[in-house]
């Protein structure tokens, strides 16, 4: 008997570590359960709110992964991302959707409150209530999501932080409050100038600055190029020429290439009546293969009498 209590205290005591608090209960045959709450439910205006949604999900049933929020709050607007907190009763499964709320805009302006005492009656401030629009939990399902649960927000109300009480007393004799909430737009826009014929004179001075600068470029690289050209050699006269072919043979093994040479040299020595062209022609048919001396000596000859140019 001592065994089973014993036992029994240790199955308690696991419990209880592995719960660490009270599991979130559903209603007999429901699959979810939602509770949303703002706090706080009256602020004043610019000041954040924090809305919570609380929803219980029968895991077994549905994936808790797949359960999504979508929020509506207009005019309010979300300070940050949504926070969601997951935790788990084994096959029950708690989300917590956290949201920070906050409206800067006109729309959130209180409006003063009527009273039987009239518009001078001091200790009456400004608010304004809102009710928004509902939300929905929907389950992502193909082919289109399925929706849960529509969620009904509770009234927020903002207090204006201006209050005739702290003004009362110094605006006794004005008979009317100094502040009034209100709203004014700000005016049209105006232009000096069109837009687009500011850009274009821009432009039109952004060329006349950058005209010298491209001309300087200009001729920086004309000048580079014709540097880097090199200059081209002057044309050879027909006389040179077979002179210049004469003295590349000269080193060559083949002696028909030395005699072809000196009949070219001797045709340009007959075409400037030259009296060095039959010795030329003698040296370029001679039995034997003409001697590299005797073409060095010929062209030594031509030059001299003529200077590398026709005479």
């Amino acid at each position: 008997m001592r065994r089973c209590v014993a036992a029994a205290l240790v199955a308690l005591a696991c419990a209880g570590c592995a719960v660490g608090e009270d599991a979130p209960a559903l209603p007999a045959g429901r699959a979810m359960l939602a509770r949303p709450s703002i706090a706080p439910s009256v602020h004043v205006f610019g000041d954040r709110v924090t809305a919570t949604l609380d929803v219980v999900v029968d895991a077994s049933k549905l994936d808790p992964d797949r359960v999504q929020l979508t929020p509506r709050f207009f005019p309010y607007e979300r300070v940050g991302d949504v926070r969601v907190e997951r935790k788990d009763f084994g096959d029950v499964t708690r989300l917590r959707y956290t949201m920070q709320l906050r409206c800067l805009g006109p729309q959130c302006i209180p409006s003063r409150l009527a009273s039987a005492a009239g518009p001078q009656e001091p200790g009456r401030g400004e608010r304004k209530a809102f009710r928004f629009r509902p939300s929905f939990l929907v389950y992502d399902q193909q082919p289109r999501d399925r929706l849960l649960q529509v969620v009904r927000w509770p009234t927020l109300e903002a207090v204006s932080r201006i209050n005739e009480t702290q003004f009362g007393l110094a605006q006794a004799g004005a008979g009317q409050f100094a502040f009034r909430a209100g709203y004014r737009p700000l005016p049209g826009i105006t232009w000096l100038l069109s837009p687009m014929l500011l850009v274009l004179l821009l432009v039109l001075a952004a060329l006349v600055l950058l005209a010298p600068a491209g001309l300087l470029a200009r001729r920086a690289y004309l000048e580079r190029r014709a540097a880097a050209e090199p200059e081209p050699e002057p044309e050879l006269e027909p006389l040179e020429r077979a002179l210049r072919l004469v003295e590349w043979s000269r080193d060559r093994p083949d002696g028909e290439d030395r005699r072809r040479a000196l009949e070219a040299l001797a045709e340009e020595l007959e075409s400037v009546e030259s009296p060095l062209a039959d010795d030329a022609r003698a040296l370029a048919w001679s039995p034997s293969s003409p001697s590299q001396d005797g073409a060095t000596l010929l062209v030594e000859r031509v030059r001299e009498g003529t200077n590398g140019r026709p005479g």
